[in-house]
């Protein structure tokens, strides 16, 4: 049989926030140390930057993003907030 894979992605204002939910279907549950997301790539010293890129970010732009594993269906979903320091300019 074919796995199912999918990809969602969902974008919302709350409260003055921005956000971006993404949900991606994983068969493993993502790997952490102290509470972090750390890669599962065999080559680590070349992998892990891109959330860790993200949370960098989202300083700058009153931001913060949370995430969670879903056990039984089987889905990692990253939920990013941005503040009002992220909202465009106007022209």
């Amino acid at each position: 049989t074919w796995p199912f894979l999918a990809i969602s992605l969902a974008t919302s204002w709350r409260n003055d926030y921005s956000v971006i939910i993404l949900s991606n279907s994983s068969d493993c549950p993502p790997k952490t140390a102290d509470g972090s997301l750390i890669t599962s790539k065999l080559n680590s010293a070349s992998h892990g930057y891109g959330l860790k890129s993200v949370k960098q970010a989202l300083k700058n732009y009153e931001g913060d993003f949370d995430w969670t594993y879903d056990d039984q269906k089987k889905r990692f979903t990253v939920t990013v907030m941005l503040g009002s320091k992220a909202a465009p300019s106007p022209v």
